[in-house]
């Protein structure tokens, strides 16, 4: 079984180093950004779906609009979408609705509710006092759209917040779909 997952967001919040985290246990302070679209691929494993793996397809996107070529063939066969921002970062908070809305408009009317949204704060810098964001209020947005939430640092020494987000987020994806299917 393969799932689909794109990230979204602003530039810098660490999409890619969500995702090289994830994939790779190793966190990256230079990073290149992202002109287009990547696209990565991870085995979960866990008991999901009564097998031991799921592949996941992991879409890292530009987080400047101007080269984000994000429209609704892009939202095709997607599964799930995670909205990336950096808590120490307000603007990138801020910028969340924006995001939502790209989604809400390139995703087909009528598979919109069948697709889980995961709202996902990074923290980007180890010194967590200068948060700009408070989780509650994070949270709470995440509530009022019918979103997952979680934070976590791809800086960090562990990857497990990261592994435990995509493992939410995979779960959520099996159940909507066993749901709707």
């Amino acid at each position: 079984m393969i799932y689909k997952i794109i990230l979204i967001g602003d530039i810098g919040v660490g999409k890619t180093s969500i995702i090289l985290k994830l994939v790779n246990n190793k966190f990256y302070p230079e990073y290149n950004k992202t002109l287009d679209v990547d696209f990565y691929i991870y085995d979960i494993k866990s008991s999901i779906n009564n097998t031991n793996i799921t592949k996941l397809q992991i879409w890292d996107t530009a987080g400047e609009l101007k080269y984000n070529s994000i429209n609704e063939s892009f939202f095709n066969n997607a599964d799930a979408v995670i909205i990336v921002y950096d808590v120490n970062n307000y603007t990138s908070f801020n910028n969340v609705n924006t995001w939502h809305n790209i989604i809400k408009n390139n995703i087909k009317k009528n598979i919109i509710n069948t697709i889980p949204i995961m709202l996902l704060g990074n923290i980007t810098n180890s010194n967590i006092d200068n948060r700009k964001v408070l989780e509650k209020d994070a949270y709470e947005f995440a509530l009022n759209n019918s979103m997952l939430f979680m934070e976590c640092s791809a800086s960090n020494q562990n990857r497990h917040k990261i592994s435990d987000a995509f493992i939410n987020l995979t779960r959520k994806i099996y159940v909507t779909k066993k749901h709707t299917n």
